[in-house]
């Protein structure tokens, strides 16, 4: 006589097996949404990196092409321990005779007002080159070897007009604040 073997699983294995591979689903489901929101807050923040190395080269492509370079608001040259650095700067862009200015000014922005970095021409219009996601806490502009207006020009002044920019600041980036830190030297060139 034959024995008939059945062949297959039984409902207890089934359910076994189904357990198991919903138990090691949902572990995967929620490390792909980690990895998810890690990959968007690492966007947010890159986003917001950018446009201040943005406005950090564009504050130094304007003052390594401009001239007559002045702190502001104490003026002159600013190179302790002579003055302190200041918060401003005004100088005369390439090819023009209209001083623009690069300031630290205050912003509205979603959770309240932060302080963003602005260039402004000399009939006021202002744009501001940072994003509200970007709070600047402090920007100071070293000059020397600036432009001096008569009565006081140094008529041999050899020093190598330049400008040492720092900026410091958070961003904001879904919801955390992260710190930073910039600093440049933008050095006059010659326009001829």
């Amino acid at each position: 006589m034959k024995k008939s073997i059945n062949k297959g699983f039984t409902l207890v294995e089934i359910l076994v097996a189904t357990a198991i591979f919903m138990v090691v689903m949902l572990s995967a489901m929620g490390g792909l949404i980690v990895a998810s929101h890690a990959s968007k807050k690492a966007k947010a923040l890159q986003t917001a990196m950018d446009n201040v190395n943005s406005a950090m080269d564009e504050m130094s492509r304007n003052l390594r092409l401009g001239s007559n370079f002045s702190c502001l608001p104490s003026g002159g040259d600013c190179v302790p321990p002579n003055q302190q650095p200041g918060n401003s700067i005004s100088f005369l862009p390439a090819n023009s005779t209209l001083t623009n200015t690069f300031r630290l000014w205050p912003e509205l922005a979603p959770g309240g007002t932060v302080h963003a970095v602005q260039k402004c021409d000399s009939v006021g219009a202002c744009v501001y080159l940072t994003s509200p996601a970007i709070n600047i806490t402090d920007l100071r502009f070293i000059v020397r070897g600036s432009y001096l207006p008569p009565p006081n020009p140094a008529p041999n002044d050899l020093i190598q007009p330049s400008v040492f920019i720092m900026m410091k600041g958070t961003v904001s980036a879904n919801g955390s604040l992260t710190n930073f830190a910039l600093q440049t030297l933008a050095s006059e060139r010659d326009a001829e």
